[in-house]
């Protein structure tokens, strides 16, 4: 029953990081945009700040959570450990939508995958689950950041092309 009840929370924060993204687009923020692509650099160094910024809020969170002896306390902290990832999900919808149109792919995966990735750091009961999660995500995370991109623009737009090379200026 209590994997039915983390599927349900992380269902309703993905529901929300979706709103989050559509008032981003409503509002220009360019950030939450899941238009354009991302280049693997790019993608792996999002990859790495977004999950460098979920394991330290999940050791703050954890160390909170030991330290809880009253109700409210719990409350609070549960609540706290909901917005962080209510305000981390849309940064992973952006950054696996966008790494898919690289590849010509459709983003709705990548939003499938983000919710994947908050349901595995919500669900902590069973410890060779969390493993399996882990190397799941591992796998797909490498694979990802290891098959290129199309260098040729397609329907969501030119190829990401950051860091730009350098030009060589030559002198007479």
């Amino acid at each position: 029953m209590d994997v039915l009840f983390i599927i349900g929370q992380t269902f309703i924060l993905g529901i929300i990081a979706l709103f989050i993204i559509k008032w981003g687009h409503a509002h220009s923020v360019t950030i939450l945009r899941l238009r354009g692509r991302l280049n693997r650099l790019q993608f792996v160094l999002g990859l790495f700040a977004l999950y460098a910024l979920l394991i330290l809020f999940s050791i703050f969170t954890k160390s909170l959570m030991e330290s809880v002896v009253i109700l409210p306390a719990y409350w609070g902290v549960r609540l706290l450990i909901y917005a962080g990832h209510i305000l981390l999900l849309p940064f992973f919808y952006v950054l696996y939508v966008r790494r898919l149109h690289d590849l010509s792919l459709p983003g709705l995966p990548g939003i499938l995958w983000s919710v994947f990735i908050i349901f595995t750091h919500s669900y902590f009961s069973v410890k060779a689950t969390m493993i399996l999660f882990s190397v799941i995500m591992i796998l797909v995370n490498l694979l990802l950041a290891c098959i290129p991109g199309s260098s040729r623009p397609n329907k969501y737009g030119p190829p990401a092309i950051w860091p730009r090379k350098a030009r060589r200026v030559t002198t007479l």
